[in-house]
């Protein structure tokens, strides 16, 4: 099945942060899914700063309504930041950030069967993972 509706999560990168000329890539693929047929949707729900624990408790409310056919999610550039300059610790440890991943899977597949993480930065060989549950929603 080819997904009708894409729910997109993440933080500023999601929302286009930055792209003054067509908002970002989740707008631009908007434009172009959406084209494609009256019922594809496409939802951007990026939020500036917004870390990966914010972001799971966000898919859990938000995910839901929306019955999204896949989520598209942009973790953890904010929990790699080190408040204090480049010799603090980063906001979240390799450890918890490892831990969160999995809940955050978790907690999309929950909502969705088919789930399209991707990290910063965006390196396709390394970074893209696909992940699916058994049991689709429509």
């Amino acid at each position: 099945m080819i997904p009708k509706r894409i729910a997109f999560f993440g933080s500023s990168s999601v929302h286009g942060y930055g792209d003054l000329e067509a908002a970002g890539f989740v707008h631009r693929f908007r434009l172009w899914h959406e084209a494609q047929g009256p019922r594809n949707i496409v939802y951007q729900l990026g939020i500036f700063g917004e870390t990966t624990t914010e972001l799971i408790a966000r898919i859990s409310v938000e995910g839901p309504p929306r019955k999204p056919h896949l989520i598209v999610v942009y973790p953890g550039f904010n929990d790699l930041r080190r408040v204090g300059g480049p010799e603090q610790e980063n906001v979240t440890s390799p450890d918890e950030y490892r831990e969160l991943i999995t809940q955050l899977v978790k907690a999309a597949t929950e909502v969705c069967s088919t789930l399209v993480m991707t990290g910063y930065p965006f390196d396709e060989s390394k970074t893209c993972l696909l992940y699916t549950s058994p049991s689709p929603r429509d």
